[in-house]
């Protein structure tokens, strides 16, 4: 009787798609774990989340890049979803504060050796990019003045808040194991994995 584990073994494609499959359902989770706790904490507190004198809660959230390339797509949906609901500043909050936090993210990955400059990207797009939300709407002409009120503001939720998160939650997750779950799914499907745990000659 040929096992299943042996057959799929004969078939590589089958097994590849498997592996592919259960790395993307986790990637997905994870993606949309994110993009929910970031919308969340944006619109608990609408009146700090929206307008020049802004102190996002969600932006605590934006290192988790450090940890999962998944938060990019997570913290960008959950920033563009709650913008389009609940900002009184419409399209302009979705399109450069979406771009901000998807360019301060993906910075944020690229420089995650570095805790601390990782926490750079992040600051520094919102800073230079979200004013000129104020400044098309018409509500707030002065944009250096905007600017440095973001970058004081993401220095206080990504810097003195969001490091410290960050080191402790991923120290959390390696503890646990978490970060290297789909590296453990690959490797647990691989043909010599399966050789290993499948001695049951066929019949």
């Amino acid at each position: 009787m040929i096992t299943y584990n042996r057959w799929s073994r004969q078939h590589p494609s089958i097994k590849k798609t498997e592996v592919i499959l259960k790395k993307s359902v986790i990637f997905i989770s994870r993606a949309a774990l994110i993009g929910a706790l970031y919308f969340a904490l944006t619109v608990a507190i609408p009146a700090l989340s929206f307008g020049p004198l802004q102190f996002r809660l969600s932006e605590v959230l934006v290192l988790l890049a450090v940890i999962f390339p998944e938060a990019i797509p997570g913290l960008t949906i959950g920033c563009v979803l709650s913008n389009f609901f609940f900002s009184p500043y419409g399209i302009y909050d979705m399109v450069f504060g979406g771009v901000a936090t998807l360019l301060g993210a993906v910075g944020t990955y690229l420089l995650r050796k570095n805790l601390f400059l990782a926490a750079l990207p992040p600051i520094l797009f919102n800073g230079f990019l979200v004013p000129i939300i104020w400044v098309l709407d018409g509500s707030d002409t002065v944009y250096i003045i905007s600017a440095l009120e973001i970058i004081a503001s993401e220095v206080l939720t990504v810097g003195v808040v969001g490091i410290p998160l960050t080191y402790a939650l991923k120290k959390a997750f390696a503890k646990a194991g978490l970060m290297m779950r789909a590296k453990r799914v690959e490797e647990d499907d691989s043909p010599k994995n399966e050789d290993s745990k499948n001695t049951t000659p066929d019949t």
